[in-house]
């Protein structure tokens, strides 16, 4: 059908004109037709294996997501640490978009090992360009063996504070308190100052009170302690403190020592220091606040 059509396109050619093309080109008709076919063939060829390829891209991603999810349920229902369990499923989803691209590589028509042979040739300049990439793969390998953070723990890195949400094969995604989602490389955090407020299964809590000179300690005390053991966040093991810690002019600073669990300590914090307000502008007790004396002193003649 392409002969055909190429050899109806030729004869119309003036002869004139087919002699001048013979001459330029070097060939003649015959060859010129079979160079024509080819080419369409290749190109017909072509197209197809770019179908074909583009089907087995959306085919296999699919695929992918369905075997992510599989895992992931499995892992799940184990109940395997999510630490471990957030940085198997990003490896084997990256392992596996790797595996699709060298499939729809070879369907193509290109050699995986002429593919590896030409990444083995500029490996230096690829390694120079994804150095900050494997170092965060490496970073993200030694945070999953030394375990200096898990999901869900509350950390403060980079300058960032949150709580952990995922571990991934790169980065590591934090989520604040104000609701943002933030991706902090593995490389940088596992050689920076990790600041874990959850790694113990408790933490000590302080708050410093103000009072003025003159108020009975011990009363100040059992109101503190009152307020405290109300609210079942704070443990009575370790006892709770409270003692005088300074004295700064005209007022004295009590000092109070309070642990809960390592989770609850932004809250507790918080709410108490709130609640110690309330409960001295109720008990009548007098809280001091910075003040100036200023003397006066009329001139003499």
């Amino acid at each position: 059908m392409c002969a055909m059509s190429h050899n109806l396109i030729i004869l119309q050619i003036p002869d004139n004109i087919e002699a001048a093309v013979q001459e330029t080109i070097g060939i003649d008709k015959k060859e010129l037709v079979h160079i024509l076919d080819t080419l369409v063939d290749n190109l017909v060829l072509f197209g197809l294996k770019c179908l074909a390829s583009l089907a087995l891209f959306f085919i296999g991603r699919f695929l992918l997501r369905r075997l992510y999810n599989f895992i992931k349920k499995i892992l799940e229902k184990k109940e395997v640490d999510k630490t471990i369990g957030g940085f198997f499923l990003s490896s084997t989803s990256v392992i596996g978009y790797i595996t699709l691209v060298l499939m729809i590589v070879h369907l193509i028509g290109i050699e995986p090992t002429s593919v590896m042979a030409l990444l083995a040739s500029t490996g230096v300049g690829i390694g120079m360009a994804l150095s900050g990439t494997l170092q965060n793969f490496a970073g993200g390998i030694l945070i999953l063996l030394t375990h200096p953070y898990r999901v869900e723990d509350l950390i403060e890195t980079m300058g960032q504070f949150g709580i952990v949400k995922e571990i991934r094969l790169f980065h590591t995604v934090i989520e604040t308190f104000d609701n943002r989602v933030i991706l902090i490389p593995n490389g940088s955090i596992s050689t920076g100052i990790i600041n874990n407020y959850t790694g113990n299964d408790c933490r000590r809590i302080s708050w410093d009170i103000p009072l003025c000179l003159g108020n009975d300690f011990e009363e100040a005390k059992e109101h503190i302690l009152h307020v405290l053991r109300e609210d079942k966040r704070i443990l009575s093991d370790p006892p709770i403190r409270v003692f005088v810690s300074s004295f700064i002019n005209d007022r004295v600073v009590i000092s109070v020592w309070a642990w809960a669990k390592g989770i609850d300590y932004m809250d507790v914090q918080q709410e108490f220091a709130t609640l110690f307000y309330k409960e001295y502008i109720q008990t009548g007790l007098k809280q001091t606040y910075p003040k100036m004396e200023v003397v006066l002193r009329e001139k003499e003649d």
